[in-house]
């Protein structure tokens, strides 16, 4: 049995609906599934994921709480559909892709009293996911966030044609450049030293 998509929705909505504020958001795991138990669908995981959030303990309230945000925009490279078809189709889904895709894409980093984020719009694989925090000064990456410019995949694997490359719109020099992205805003927000 597959889990549907919206089970964060349904999170949110159970939480909310106690009064509090929730926020389900997508890291940098890769493709993960649940475990459902037997015969149990969407809302059963739902809830019992709703049950785990109510158990934890919230953190005493603060009356001053630092703040910063910083959002930087990274130039994209050329997409690169040698992975995505084959070759004879390779030139003109290319095409296709640098007329829809976008020109450059934004990165946030977010400090929140001791929390430090950083949001990007790709989907990064754990690896690449790790790399960006790292680079941030972050804790965690929220992927999907500020649109969607596909997965995120390290060079290694782009070269290998491993892991999620396949499906990865751009050439193995996107995690760089998303790094570089990562380290100004990380520095910006104080997340890292400068």
């Amino acid at each position: 049995m597959l889990l549907d998509a919206d089970w964060p929705g349904r999170v949110c909505s159970t939480l909310e609906a106690d009064g509090a504020v929730a926020l389900v958001t997508q890291g940098a795991a890769g493709n993960a599934s649940a475990r459902l138990q037997e015969n149990e669908a969407a809302d059963g995981f739902a809830q019992r994921f709703t049950d785990a959030a109510r158990a934890q303990a919230p953190g005493e309230a603060q009356a001053q709480v630092d703040l910063a945000l910083a959002s930087v925009r990274v130039g994209l490279p050329r997409p690169d559909a040698s992975r995505l078809v084959p070759g004879p189709l390779r030139a003109a889904t290319e095409n296709v892709l640098c007329e829809g895709a976008p020109n450059t894409v934004e990165l946030d980093a977010l400090r929140l009293g001791p929390l430090a984020l950083l949001a990007v719009p790709v989907e990064p694989t754990f690896e690449a996911g790790k790399r960006l925090e790292a680079q941030a000064g972050a804790q965690r990456v929220l992927g999907l966030a500020n649109g969607y410019s596909g997965y995120l995949d390290t060079e290694v694997m782009v070269r290998g044609g491993g892991g999620e490359s396949a499906r990865q719109y751009f050439g193995g020099e996107l995690l760089g450049l998303l790094e570089d992205g990562a380290t100004l805003a990380g520095s910006a927000a104080g997340l890292r030293a400068p």
